[in-house]
């Protein structure tokens, strides 16, 4: 009677629909009993029994999960009935470094299909079913009450993945971006000893010592001011050496003029005369030195758009100059293409920007693994009003990702370990990790080893893993199944490239070289040219003092007698 009117309730596509649910739960049961068939050392928990019905107690049993995604863990390959994977490995040198290692035997839980629940393997460990976990198991604070963990051997940390989205972020300060401070800090101190190197070197340069109103009249090379300038002195020194002027006199005859009462006596020729002022009189005794420097450093600061209007009249000064203006197109045109490259290109940002807002803004879902803890402990997380959805393997994960937040079936972030984030951005190039340092999130305990409190081994395992951490050996595991790697391969999204000093040293010290050399050149020239005598005090020593300083009284002689012949001649035109 019950069986007729539940036939009579079955609508037609439902009778088609149960032989292949039958079918569908035949397969995966007849898969882990041929797994059974195919591989007689390899147990499966569908032949478990209690651990106090066990043949042979003494063995280790070892659970492991046949896992359908992220099998860089755990990979059981059916072909050949072996284990492998970075869990698997890490347990089997850690029981090469026991001095008596324990018999051992995997046990395989779960099918292809479906991925097995964690919470249900700790069940089975605490039933004395299994006497340990070898797995990606999460070291958490309540399963830590239920069981013991050995020390991880892997990190774990929870961590946001979002799609990406193309633009440019502009902001204030990009035109800081394309040098390193270190290297803008270069640039400041090259100019500062530039402009003080031609201070110091275009000393006697009349441009340098010019004022704005003066500079807008002369040139712009500053040659008409500096000919005026010469013009000028040449002319003050034509006076002073020009005779006196005659009497009133012989200049207006006809007017009557007195004898004088008393004849003077004609006075002798001076041989002590005051000798015309010098051309090159120093700038600097007629200017302040404050003109100077800041001509200097205006000068310099010209350069840099090569709109200088002041010339260079020593070669020193020149060589300077030249070295500066060198310096400048070097970095003018690597500014240029640096920030040019830098504001056109397309970069790619996250589409949520950090947890925090993912936390402000609720309609955005969230996805996280299957079978793991992640989904209760995220209801820990202030996540109300946001959606949850689990996935089961990398692919469902991507899927999701791509169809954005807007679809049934689409995400708009992730939530996971950043063990497995670490492998799905291996791949996939159009994901990125978008949590932030900021949003401290938090840290598990890492992937660890489970076994019943009390167990012995668990001191033996702990040991064998820290010896692998000091040795490097967890390192190099990790290196083979191509994990710890926090951005990935393919990861573009690396910040801006600054220019950095290193790049430019050899130029600034071929500029400290030209520098050093130029202004030691002008103190030594400076020193051989003073007044003691034309090979100056530093090398009074040597036989050409004499010679220079004898060359120096002549120059002073003939120009003494130059100077009594024009007076004496003056004085007889008055007698006459």
């Amino acid at each position: 009677m019950a069986a007729n009117s539940f036939c009579s309730s079955l609508s037609l596509p439902g009778i088609f629909l149960l032989p292949c649910i039958f079918c569908f739960f035949s397969c995966a049961s007849s898969k882990v009993f041929d797994v059974s068939a195919k591989c007689p050392n390899l147990l499966t928990s569908a032949n478990l029994t209690s651990g106090e019905a066990r043949d042979d107690p003494s063995t280790l049993l070892v659970l492991v999960p046949w896992k359908v995604s992220f099998e860089q863990f755990v990979k059981f390959r059916p072909e050949s009935c072996l284990l492998d994977g970075l869990s698997v490995q890490v347990f089997l040198q850690a029981l090469r470094r026991m001095q008596q290692p324990p018999q051992y035997e995997f046990v395989l839980h779960g099918s292809s299909n479906e991925l097995p629940s964690y919470d249900g393997m700790i069940d089975m460990l605490i039933n004395k079913e299994v006497d340990a976990i070898v797995a990606d198991i999460t070291i958490a604070a309540d399963r830590s009450e239920r069981v013991a963990f050995t020390v991880p051997y892997l990190a774990s940390s929870l961590v946001m993945i979002t799609p990406f989205r193309y633009g440019s972020a502009g902001t204030l300060w990009d035109f800081w971006e394309p040098f390193s401070t270190p290297l803008w800090i270069a640039l400041l101190g090259c100019f500062a000893v530039t402009g003080a190197a031609l201070y110091l070197l275009e000393g006697q340069n009349p441009d340098f010592a010019r004022t704005s109103k003066s500079r807008e009249g002369g040139s712009s090379h500053g040659g008409s001011s500096s000919t005026q300038g010469q013009a000028t002195l040449r002319a003050n020194v034509a006076a002073t050496n020009a005779p006196p002027s005659p009497s009133p006199s012989r200049l207006s005859p006809s007017l009557p003029t007195n004898p004088p009462l008393v004849e003077e006596a004609p006075t002798p020729p001076s041989h002590h005369h005051n000798p015309p002022p010098a051309v090159d009189t120093p700038i600097q005794d007629q200017v302040s030195h404050k003109r100077r420097i800041m001509n200097a450093y205006w000068f310099t600061s010209l350069c840099i758009f090569q709109a200088q209007q002041e010339s260079v009249r020593t070669h020193l000064g020149r060589i300077v100059t030249v070295t500066w203006l060198f310096v400048m197109l070097i970095f003018n045109a690597s500014y240029t293409a640096s920030l040019a490259s830098l504001l056109s290109a397309q970069k790619r940002y996250p589409t949520i920007d950090g947890f925090q807002a993912l936390l402000r803004d609720k309609s955005i879902s969230v996805g996280c693994r299957k079978g793991s803890f992640m989904k209760t402990y995220l209801d820990k997380l202030n996540l109300e009003g946001h959606t949850l959805k689990s996935f089961t393997s990398e692919r469902d994960y991507v899927e999701a990702l791509r169809a954005g937040n807007l679809k049934q079936d689409g995400v708009g972030a992730l939530l996971e370990e950043l063990p497995y984030m670490q492998i799905l951005l291996q791949t996939e190039c159009d994901l990125t990790q978008s949590s932030l340092e900021d949003d401290h999130l938090p840290s598990f305990g890492g992937f660890g080893f489970a076994f019943r409190k009390g167990n012995p081994l668990i001191d033996q395992f702990s040991k064998a893993i820290l010896e692998m951490a000091e040795d490097g050996t967890l390192q190099i595991l990790q290196n083979e199944w191509k994990i710890g790697d926090k951005r990935g391969r393919c990861e573009s999204n690396s910040e801006p490239i600054h220019l950095r000093l290193r790049s430019f040293g050899g130029l600034f010290s071929i500029v400290a070289c030209v520098y050093v050399s130029c202004l030691i050149w002008r103190l030594t020239t400076k020193a051989i040219k003073s007044p003691e005598g034309s090979c100056g005090p530093l090398i009074q020593a040597l036989p050409c003092t004499q010679h220079g300083a004898s060359i120096q009284r002549r120059g002073e002689l003939s120009l003494g007698r130059r100077s009594n012949r024009v007076h004496d001649e003056s004085q007889d035109d008055q007698i006459s």
